[in-house]
């Protein structure tokens, strides 16, 4: 049986919505260990004096020499929306969506709609990437910008793949 584009689009949006309220409950958790020994206090640390990417802009106790765009990024977050827990962990699950939104959007280009919902389903079905998906941690967005990366890379598309994987590395 095949389903047209429309169809697959709608399925992929009741999967993520289903993921989306599925991970509701973990949003108002505390924060925990890297989360929140180092990245949402120097994420606080940016929003609360001032967001920037310069090594100069973090005292070297909060960095710890991790690379700034990811603190960076959320710094903007929470001053935008506010520090709370609730603020970290939603842009980190709107994170998790779009590299699913992401992964969907190759998939079905590269093969068919149906491995790009399949590709979803399984990442989502991970335990690692369901733990880490409302956690204020740098790995879904590093994994974001490779994907986009080898994505470019294999569309030829180099100054896109540079781009993406620049900001990869300034993630981690």
């Amino acid at each position: 049986m095949q389903l047209n584009n429309r169809t697959y689009s709608f399925l992929l949006l009741i999967i993520l919505l289903g993921f989306f309220v599925l991970k509701i409950p973990d949003l108002h958790l505390p924060y925990f260990w890297d989360e929140l020994g180092v990245y949402s206090r120097s994420s606080l640390y940016l929003a609360a004096n001032g967001p920037g990417v310069m090594p100069a802009n973090l005292p070297t106790e909060l960095s710890r020499g991790h690379p700034l765009l990811f603190p960076f990024l959320f710094g903007w977050g929470y001053k935008i929306f506010g520090g709370s827990v609730l603020t970290g962990h939603l842009m980190a699950l709107t994170i998790s969506v779009f590299l699913l939104a992401s992964l969907y959007y190759m998939a079905s280009k590269a093969v068919s709609p149906l491995v790009g919902i399949l590709t979803v389903v399984l990442l989502i079905s991970q335990p690692v990437f369901y733990a880490q998906a409302t956690l204020v941690l740098p790995y879904i967005m590093l994994a974001i910008f490779c994907l986009w990366a080898l994505y470019a890379f294999y569309r030829k598309r180099l100054l896109w793949f540079a781009l993406f994987a620049c900001a990869a590395m300034m993630t981690k």
